[in-house]
């Protein structure tokens, strides 16, 4: 099934994949081991989507944004050598800095 192919894109809304992003680990959850180092990615992912979607932060908000992007992308080039760095990857580099010299990244979305 070619849908399931690693190199698979399935064009989405962003609302879409939102949705998806949030629930996935609830629909899975049974199927997949406790230890699966590509759901354990996923969930630092999923962690970085929050922190990068919320409106409030913290002081330190930047600082553990910044270490789970650098764990993400880590595990990504370990586990997903060939499909590793892709811009989007490359660019969650960026957000950290973003959050400490603008603040919550939302509040970037908005005042554009």
């Amino acid at each position: 099934m070619k849908s399931l192919d690693r190199s698979s894109v399935f064009p989405q809304t962003a609302a879409a994949i939102k949705v998806l992003l949030f629930n996935l680990p609830f629909i899975i959850a049974d199927e997949v081991p406790e230890d699966d180092e590509n759901c354990m990615n996923y969930l630092i992912l999923l962690q970085i989507v929050i922190l990068s979607l919320t409106p409030i932060t913290a002081a330190h908000t930047a600082d553990v944004l910044e270490y789970l992007v650098a764990k993400h992308n880590f595990n990504n080039v370990r586990l997903y050598y060939e499909l590793a760095v892709t811009p989007k990857v490359h660019y969650m580099v960026h957000l950290p800095d973003q959050m400490r010299l603008f603040g919550s990244l939302p509040s970037l979305v908005h005042a554009v």
